[in-house]
Parts: C-alpha cells; sequence; structure tokens
C-alpha cells in the first residue's frame, strides 16, 4: 500500500463511509453514493463491488436496492476498505531506481520509507468508520438530513 490511495481507493473510502453514515440497515443507492462521492460511474462500481466481495458492505438489486454496512461501523477499519479495493498492501518501487528496492543492496531510503509506511498501515488499522464520522461530527448511522439551502 502506498502513503497514499489510488482513487479507486479513495472511491471506496467515500463510499464506505456514505453507507456508515445511513441509519442501520437502511440501504443507499448507488446514485446517492455517486453524488455524495463525485466518483466516476465506472470507478465506483468497481470500488463497491470490491467491498461487496469483502464484505464490507451488503448489496440488494432491484429498483428498491441499495447498499448497506455489513458489519458494525466500529468494526470496519480504513485498512479494510482499502485493502479491500485495493489488495497491494505495501509500495515496492524504489525512490531511486525504477522498480522495486531489492534485498540486495538496499537504497539509503528504504529503511526509513518501510517504517513510515508501517506506521501509516498501523494508523489505517486503529481507525474505523465510526472513528472517521465521529471526528467529522456525524456519528454512524445518523443519516445525513435533508439538503440545506
Amino acid at each position: 500500500m502506498r502513503l497514499r490511495f489510488s482513487r479507486t481507493a479513495e472511491y471506496g473510502l467515500r463510499a464506505a463511509l456514505e453507507a456508515a453514515r445511513a441509519p442501520a440497515g437502511q440501504l443507499v443507492t448507488r446514485d446517492t453514493i455517486a453524488g455524495a462521492t463525485n466518483a466516476p460511474a465506472s470507478v465506483l462500481a468497481q470500488a463497491l463491488a470490491a467491498l461487496v466481495r469483502a464484505g464490507i458492505l451488503a448489496a440488494r438489486a432491484g429498483p428498491r436496492g441499495g447498499y448497506r454496512l455489513a458489519r458494525a461501523a466500529e468494526e470496519v477499519s480504513i485498512h479494510d476498505v482499502v485493502l479491500a479495493v485495493d489488495p497491494r498492501e505495501r509500495e515496492e518501487r524504489c525512490v531511486l531506481r525504477e522498480g522495486a528496492c531489492s534485498r540486495v543492496g538496499l537504497c539509503p531510503f528504504h529503511p526509513f520509507l518501510a517504517e513510515a509506511q508501517e506506521r501509516f498501515l498501523d494508523a489505517l488499522r486503529a481507525t474505523s468508520l465510526a472513528d472517521v464520522l465521529g471526528a467529522s461530527g456525524a456519528p454512524p448511522g445518523a443519516g445525513r438530513g435533508p439538503p440545506r439551502g
């Protein structure tokens, strides 16, 4: 995993957060998620499918279908979401050379970047969707209410 997210992982995080904002058990449509995340339809479809395969979201097809969290927001870490959408956990590209750092003759940046990457992953593992919603002032399952305007 990179110290930044792929575009698809960003949309996956936004989609999971939208599902976490919905009242418990309420389905959120793909159109609602797309509008809230500004995600292109094709990229959003990939992210949603990956989140369903990983058991983070549950989906129901049909005109009254949509998505909801498959587990409580407290049980879904940011790491879970990112790894579901972008399964490469570690960035292997070397800062000084094209390609990956080899075990023989590691570049001088390697130990520092490896440590930074591990701290980044620890933070993602320790932070749940509920934590993110709490930090934004919107408790999980609270919904967003009607638009103001």
